[in-house]
């Protein structure tokens, strides 16, 4: 025969259930962790001949800290103070029961602990959005200093294009030619001074002995610079 269960006195049957009541309702609000995907075995060739190597156990990336609900307490004394309409009219109200449930110390620490979150991640939520202001004003400048960028490097490619430009005319090979067509030049102008004055057959004064003296002679100075000139390049 089976052991009789020991009776509960009728004035404690409503504190007894409320009890339970509690202990359903809190354990009710407590969230349920889901749990961690399993991974998938891995396979393991067989090879005929060779020892099976075991394969080393996956490790799992800790995930993010979570906070844990208090534990049910097994009993409430609290209810112990309360009359048994009390005690009934707590039972019938899943509202007065939840109050009761969330007067206790570990539940109020937890609403407390939630309440900073929240002033956290709206104090964060201010930060990123002051923060996103300023991003947008630097991004701003920043795409305002390319556009100057781009117009100044245009202007620097243009100058090292003509640098370019005037080095090329500037070679010794460019300078010897154009110092030898000069050269040559002013020796053809020599030549048509003295064939001029030749050619005129008249008598010479003083002055305009001197001024063709002096003209036939820068004439020829400016020929034999310009070779010596270029001699002095193709070295």
């Amino acid at each position: 025969a089976r052991p009789a269960l020991p009776r509960v006195p009728p004035r404690d049957r409503p504190r007894r259930a409320l009890g339970c009541a509690a202990m359903f309702f809190w354990r009710s609000r407590e969230p349920e962790e889901t749990p961690a995907p399993r991974p998938a075995p891995t396979a393991v060739p067989v090879v005929q001949a060779t020892p099976l190597q075991q394969a080393p156990a996956p490790t799992r990336t800790p995930g993010t800290p979570r906070e844990r609900p208090p534990a049910v307490p097994d009993t409430f004394p609290d209810l112990n103070s309360l009359g048994e309409s009390e005690l009934q009219h707590m039972h019938q109200s899943e509202l007065l029961l939840s109050d009761f449930v969330l007067a206790r110390p570990p539940v109020a620490a937890i609403a407390t602990r939630v309440k900073d979150l929240r002033e956290e991640n709206n104090k964060l939520a201010k930060d990123l959005l002051a923060k996103e202001t300023a991003f947008q004003g630097a991004s701003t400048r920043v795409a305002a200093g390319r556009v100057a960028l781009e117009a100044k490097r245009s202007s620097v490619e243009a100058l090292a294009a003509r640098k370019e430009v005037l080095l090329a005319k500037h070679t010794p090979q460019v300078m010897g030619t154009g110092l030898a067509q000069r050269a040559q030049e002013a020796d053809q102008q020599a030549e048509d001074t003295l064939n001029g004055a030749l050619a005129s057959g008249d008598t010479m004064d003083a002055a305009s002995l001197s001024n063709f003296r002096q003209k036939f002679t820068q004439q020829k100075m400016d020929k034999h610079w310009r070779l010596a000139l270029k001699e002095s390049l193709s070295k």
